[in-house]
Parts: structure tokens; C-alpha cells; sequence
């Protein structure tokens, strides 16, 4: 780098940079111009293979695409569940959390997606009946819950569990997973939608980084909003920062409700990825 000789430290860092100055200077595609073609063309295929299905099946997704030339890792926990899943474009290896608009094509949001495109679809061909014969189609679950709540709002025999108070139906927040891979490592980070919306949209690359990346803030963050704070601090490390590690005693109030703790994490994020003062030495 610039005539010296780089030593391991920060290897894989350095090794991009080299990568990417010989694009530059020999008129080559950057990688990373390269990396978001393909992840637009592999999120276009995901899209073409949840069209072509008549029902929502893991499998079948999985079949198509693979029927497309793609490979399909499929990591499931101890009951079969799909918890993440990778597609791999010749050398090249894209998590589910790249896919997609706002992580749509996840396992936790994948069959929401077949629904809404299915949904679309049904609309688009409602446009081509006459008017007489437009008919309104809903989901099953849309139905399911429109019959619940009318049952419940049509049976007043039905007693309480006290006699003088009602109990009301607790809403269970949308939960986002993601799967965070840091030194030989897998994370699991479980963050409600709205938690998981305020913290992407907070989280910001601090001016004048070594080799941070949006990405590399944002995983701080959730590691962070999970507690793993080791792992977290290891990360932004490794980037170069380190500027604003947690403190101890640093982590989630008592009183502190979801929103406020994303709000902390992205701040808290963004300070550990500011570049330390110590010199790095080439």
C-alpha cells in the first residue's frame, strides 16, 4: 500500500482496498458495483419465483430458485423452522437481509410478501372485470381475524375473568429477526418492527471512518440492542473505531421502552465507529 508492506493487521480490510485501487486504475468493474448488480438480480429472481406459486411453501421457493441456476443455504433451528437463508451467485454469497425492499424477502417477512404480491395481482385483475362482477378478495388471515372480532363483539354471555373488570387482547408487536456472522460466529437478534425501523433509520457512518460501512454500524447497533455487547465492541474495533466504547455499567434502563433503547444503540453505535486518535501503522 503506497510501497509498503501491509502486516495481518486488518487484513481482509486492506485486502478490498488493494482489490478496488487496481479497478480503479485499470478501468475495471468495482466490486462493489458489482455486488449490488447481483443483489438486484437475485432479489428480482426471488420476486419472479414467489409469482409463479399458486400457495406459500419454503420448498417450493427454495426449488424455483435453485431451478433459476442459484444455490439456496438454508439454515433451520431444532423444529424445521427456517431462521436465515443465503443465495450464493457464483462465488459470490448474499444473505436473505440484503434481498429485498426494507429486508422484505427475510423468512420472517417472506410470506407477507407472497401475500401482498398475490394481493396485488388479484387487485390488478379485478380492474379487468366489469363492475358488476368485481368481487373483493381477502386473505385468509384478514378474514379469519374480521370473524374473531365480530365473535367477540356479538357475545356478551360470555363473562370476564373478573366480574368487575375486562381483560383486553394484548397486540404482539411484529418481531424482526436477524442472523449477525462475526468471527466464526452466528448472532441471533430478535427486535420488534418499529424498534428495528427507528434504529436502521438512525443509524448514520460517522465522517472520516477507516473502513466502517453502513452495514458495520448497523450490526453494532443490533448487537448492541440484543446485549452482546462483547461482540459489538469487537466489531467496530476491527473497522478502525473504538472512539465510544460502552462504558461499564452502559445497557438498558429499567424504566427504557423499545423505542428508546434503538434510539440508544444507533448513538451509541455511531460514536464506537468514530476513529480513534492512536495512529494505525502500514
Amino acid at each position: 500500500m503506497d510501497g509498503n508492506v501491509n502486516n495481518e493487521y486488518m487484513i481482509g480490510k486492506r485486502a478490498t482496498m488493494a482489490a478496488n485501487k487496481i479497478n480503479e486504475q485499470r478501468g475495471w468493474v468495482q466490486s462493489m458495483a458489482k455486488r449490488e448488480w447481483n443483489i438486484d438480480e437475485i432479489t428480482n429472481a426471488c420476486i419472479e419465483a414467489l409469482k409463479e406459486m399458486d400457495s406459500f411453501d419454503f420448498n417450493t421457493y427454495e426449488a424455483k430458485l435453485k431451478a433459476k441456476g442459484y444455490g439456496v443455504n438454508v439454515m433451520r433451528d431444532s423444529i424445521g423452522k427456517v431462521r436465515s437463508y443465503s443465495i450464493k451467485k457464483g462465488n459470490s454469497t448474499y444473505k436473505s437481509t440484503l434481498l429485498g425492499h426494507k429486508r422484505s424477502l427475510t423468512p420472517s417477512r417472506l410470506r407477507a410478501t407472497w401475500e401482498k404480491i398475490h394481493q396485488d395481482k388479484s387487485i390488478h385483475a379485478q380492474t379487468m372485470v366489469p363492475k358488476k362482477a368485481q368481487t373483493v378478495t381477502r386473505s385468509a388471515a384478514s378474514v379469519t381475524a374480521k370473524v374473531t372480532q365480530l365473535k367477540q363483539q356479538s357475545s356478551p354471555k360470555q363473562m370476564p375473568l373478573h366480574p368487575t373488570m375486562s381483560e383486553p387482547m394484548k397486540q404482539q408487536p411484529v418481531m424482526v429477526h436477524h442472523d449477525i456472522e462475526w468471527n466464526g460466529r452466528n448472532y441471533a437478534v430478535d427486535i420488534p418492527e418499529k424498534a428495528d425501523d427507528v434504529l436502521m433509520k438512525e443509524t448514520v457512518l460517522p465522517d472520516d471512518v477507516l473502513w466502517s460501512t453502513l452495514t458495520d454500524v448497523q450490526h453494532t447497533a443490533l448487537l448492541l440492542f440484543a446485549n452482546y455487547v462483547d461482540a459489538a465492541t469487537e466489531i467496530s474495533e476491527s473497522c478502525g473505531g473504538g472512539g465510544n466504547a460502552p462504558e461499564s455499567g452502559w445497557g438498558r434502563k429499567e424504566d427504557e421502552d423499545d423505542i428508546a433503547w434503538a434510539y440508544r444503540c444507533a448513538q451509541k453505535a455511531f460514536g464506537m465507529h468514530i476513529r480513534r486518535s492512536r495512529g494505525i501503522h502500514w
